[in-house]
């Protein structure tokens, strides 16, 4: 039998001849689909990764599937149909989690063919059709970032072999069919307390809000960062106060830098397990200062009129299919308020007592106030005391 196989996909259009024993050739033709029709685009060599990228989701009803690769096969000497072969099923096609739990990424369907004529092979027969070309293809329906190849994608990742029944042509594929990364579009704040046990924090828990095309999107273990610009009014009022810190401590984060936080999981404090939040929570975020900051900016006599930080918090995020943290979509910051506010009680005081309010805000959730925000020198540490003349003449000792 003299027979040819040509496929036809909708990523970049290809000609192979192979020579095979007891036949005349046989061939494969990919093409790109431009403008509706099918047209011939660059050499493809066979037994290697197709790669496309598609929309997500979509109802294979309204043609939402897309056309990966279609295959059929013909005879090369009268240019008939022979027929469309099969593709052998991958499904289900899956990817693992952070926690290494399988999930499924979307569905092959293997089952439809669609017409087209034979184009770029280099034979006699190109024009020729329309045959009926077997069709494999897929649709993500996964509402997260998962992906196939970490760091890279959302990637699914199938492999599958198109055959016919005399096994003339039979070709084995690898397909890594991407999808557009989904980013939050914002956050929504919600104030749960203040923490004081070390300090006085706004405690904050964070939802993260999908597109509007995809409301149901679950950023979960996806993970969170800020970037913070602002001022200290406090600092620029009185630089120095409490004395010697470590480098990026005068934006009030006790020296840690920036934070981040994994969606799905609320941290209650520092050194503690996080516990399950719910869908696209994650927290806290502790927006406030500890009580040696307090004290130090009342014994520096500057807080009648509150003071304190005033931050752009720009937050990015990176999902399990990126390599690099990304901005939200569109870019989203929120601004970030703690402020001191009060004075040192007068002489004999030798632990150097304040008393005033504090006020903690993040974005949208409004300003918040802790009544009593009381302080004393016993907040800070020896070295703190000494390196600070704001602390170390505090109250009159």
């Amino acid at each position: 039998m003299h027979c040819l196989r040509a496929a036809v996909a909708l990523i970049a259009a290809v000609v192979f001849p192979l020579n095979v024993a007891g036949q005349t050739s046989r061939g494969i033709a990919i093409y790109t689909e431009r403008a509706g029709g099918l047209v011939p685009a660059t050499p493809f060599q066979p037994l290697t990764t197709l790669t496309k990228t598609i929309k997500r989701y979509g109802d294979p009803n309204k043609g939402d599937l897309k056309i990966i690769v279609g295959a059929v096969e013909y005879n090369r000497v009268d240019c008939s149909f022979i027929e469309s072969g099969t593709w052998t099923d991958p499904n289900p096609v899956q990817a693992k989690d952070k926690n290494g739990n399988l999930v499924t990424l979307g569905t092959v369907d293997a089952t439809q063919t669609f017409k087209a004529n034979i184009s770029g092979t280099g034979t006699k027969c190109d024009g020729v059709g329309p045959y009926d070309f077997r069709a494999i293809k897929f649709i993500w329906t996964l509402h997260r970032n998962l992906t196939g190849i970490p760091n890279q994608g959302p990637t699914a990742v199938f492999n599958s072999t198109w055959s016919t029944k005399d096994h003339c042509c039979d070709t084995p594929f690898t397909f890594n069919i991407s999808v557009p990364v989904v980013r939050p579009i914002g956050e929504t704040n919600t104030f749960k307390d203040f923490r004081t046990d070390i300090g006085v924090y706004g405690r904050w828990m964070v939802t993260l809000t999908p597109p509007g095309d995809d409301p149901t999107f679950d950023f979960k273990d996806e993970v969170v960062r800020e970037v913070l610009t602002g001022v200290n009014t406090c600092n620029d009022r009185a630089p120095g106060a409490q004395g010697k810190l470590p480098p990026g401590s005068e934006l009030g984060n006790g020296g840690t830098g920036p934070s981040q936080w994994t969606v799905g999981k609320l941290l209650e404090t520092r050194g503690t397990p996080p516990i399950d939040g719910p869908n696209n929570a994650y927290g806290y975020d502790f927006v406030g200062w500890d009580y040696c900051a307090i004290e130090a900016y009342r014994c520096a006599g500057i807080t009648g009129i509150h003071c304190g930080n005033e931050l752009t918090q720009i937050m990015q995020i990176k999902s399990p299919a990126d390599d690099f943290f990304a901005d939200y979509t569109p870019p989203y910051s929120n601004i970030l308020i703690s402020w001191i506010n009060g004075q040192i009680l007068l002489p004999p005081n030798p632990n150097a007592n304040g008393i005033g309010q504090f006020q903690s805000r993040r974005g949208d959730g409004g300003l918040r106030t802790y009544p009593e925000a009381n302080s004393n020198i016993h907040a800070c540490s020896g070295w703190q005391i000494a390196t600070s003349k704001a602390l170390l003449h505090c109250g009159g000792r």
